[in-house]
């Protein structure tokens, strides 16, 4: 959560004061951070740049009372960032990631647990402070620390530990226009660049360079067109079309990410009131009788189930006016080649999968992930999300329940009554549209940072490919090459630094 208590919140530090702005969505977050960077350092993209970034994950902590609590953390002493307040259960997890770049010097990080009272002021558990220069650049590094009280404690006291994990990185970024080559031929070649990695990248490693490559291709409106490509790439080397979209590749984490980057603000207002609703609902959703608790009524908790689901398909099947035009027009350029390619049917699984399987589902299953909210679910809301999820994803395989899940067939009847909606939704998000539309910008004020990720990430995996398959990359390693003796270069210049900083208000 924001520190201050809204979403969309950002902080603009000078050296004699600070400035605090809540925006109404990702977008215009992004939009005026970007515009704000240009005006503070409005020659940052001419001059080379010692680009520091920072990521921190708070996981979880143990040996704590039955409390609520949350955690602080402090780059030296900037409190930075906080993560929502967790009662602790049998566990007491958060898994929240804070990201941070473009930072300014600083020496330790800070972690401070504190435990909420009943009138709302916390107080302080313990802390723990790491030193930078114990950290190994680039190098994920993930312990227990030990949280060090601010008194003394009396009597039988047991220590607690909290799990955080960190990523330093430090990147020369050089000047925009020093990336022209590479750009020119990313822009032209991308589809292929995957092609010829895609057998020698971990899953991470897929993911990873399918997020630097769309963050790039969008800026420059060439998301779609690569999408279309490795997506019907893909199509025509899935023998079987039950598998579409089923397993670990660039297409398919290039999908992922794309509805995530385009379709968030989007998702957030189809499904968030709808996560809130069940999150603060004490009723009872289970509805398989071996796991039931005595006293819970079978038939009540099939008609509370069956009202979810109700409400969450209306609250989708009414979102078709607002979809992203960048998704529609995606989804229906794949429409269009599949039916040109004989393969009609095709398109419609697609659709589903990208859409249903790989966004509203997971989406309604975890939603933290997907930024619908802050809390790890307990265990009777987190049921009831999957079950949910289970039905949407059921109708959109156009799949009655049955054999393990003979349970779940009293949503049959739903099943089968939704079918004609649903391929009524898909034909209106995936129909052409009318007339031009402006293609959802990013406003990625760090542009520079992306390229000199990417730069390096392919440094370093190139390094695996066969003398065939680097020749086949055409160029590339010489424009890698070129961009490597240019940073070697600027890493025997100093950089100036500015006089204030953007730093998002996590």
């Amino acid at each position: 959560p924001s520190l201050s208590g809204r979403e969309h919140t950002f902080c603009v530090e000078t050296s004699n004061r600070s400035v605090y702005l809540a925006c109404r969505s990702d977008l215009e977050l992004n939009r005026w951070i970007d515009s704000l960077s240009h005006v503070v350092d409005p020659l940052k993209e001419e001059r080379v740049q010692q680009d520091q970034s920072l990521t921190v994950w708070v996981i979880e902590a143990k040996h704590l009372p039955r409390k609520r609590y949350y955690v602080e953390v402090f780059l030296d002493n900037t409190l930075c960032c906080r993560t929502v307040t967790k009662l602790v259960t049998e566990m007491l997890f958060w898994g929240e990631i804070f990201n941070f770049w473009d930072l300014r010097v600083f020496r330790k990080i800070r972690i401070v647990l504190r435990r909420e009272n009943k009138n709302k002021k916390a107080c302080i558990v313990g802390e723990t402070e790491i030193d930078i220069a114990d950290l190994t650049m680039g190098q994920e590094h993930q312990s227990w620390y030990t949280l060090i009280p601010p008194h003394k404690p009396t009597g039988s006291y047991k220590e607690p530990h909290i799990r955080i994990k960190i990523k330093l990185q430090d990147m020369t970024v050089l000047p925009l226009n020093t990336y022209e080559p590479f750009l020119t031929y990313l822009t032209n070649n991308a589809l292929k660049l995957c092609t010829i990695l895609e057998q020698h990248l971990t899953v991470r490693h897929k993911e990873d360079l399918a997020s630097l490559l769309l963050h790039i291709l969008q800026d420059f409106q060439k998301a779609q067109n690569f999408l279309e490509d490795i997506v019907m790439q893909e199509v025509d080397h899935t023998e079987d079309p039950s598998l579409l979209f089923r397993g670990n590749t660039i297409a398919t984490k290039a999908v992922d990410i794309y509805m995530k980057l385009i379709g968030s603000t989007y998702l957030k207002n189809t499904l968030k009131l709808f996560i809130k609703d069940i999150y603060s609902n004490a009723q009872e959703f289970e509805v398989d009788v071996t796991r039931m608790a005595p006293g819970e009524d079978y038939t009540t908790n099939q008609q509370n189930m069956r009202m979810k689901v109700d409400k969450a398909w209306a609250l989708i099947l009414s979102s078709y006016t607002k979809f992203p035009p960048d998704l529609r027009d995606l989804f229906g350029r794949i429409r269009e080649r599949c039916e040109k390619a004989g393969r009609a049917e095709i398109s419609k699984k697609l659709i589903t999968g990208s859409i249903f399987l790989r966004f509203f589902c997971p989406a309604i299953m975890s939603p933290s992930l997907f930024n619908l909210t802050n809390e790890y679910p307990g265990e009777k809301v987190g049921r009831c999300l999957i079950l949910t999820a289970k039905v949407i994803q059921n109708l959109a395989n156009f799949t009655k329940f049955g054999g393990k899940e003979e349970y779940m067939s009293f949503m049959n009847e739903f099943v089968e009554s939704a079918i004609p909606n649903m391929d009524w939704f898909l034909s209106n998000i995936s129909d052409p549209l009318e007339k031009e539309y402006k293609a959802t910008e990013l406003y990625n004020s760090n542009i520079g940072h992306t390229l000199a990720s990417l730069h390096s990430f392919l440094t370093e995996r190139i390094q695996s490919l066969s003398p065939k398959e680097k020749e086949d990359l055409e160029g590339l390693p010489e424009i890698l090459q070129t961009l490597d003796a240019a940073c070697e270069t600027a890493k025997k210049e100093k950089s100036t630094d500015c006089d204030s900083a953007l730093i998002p208000l996590l």
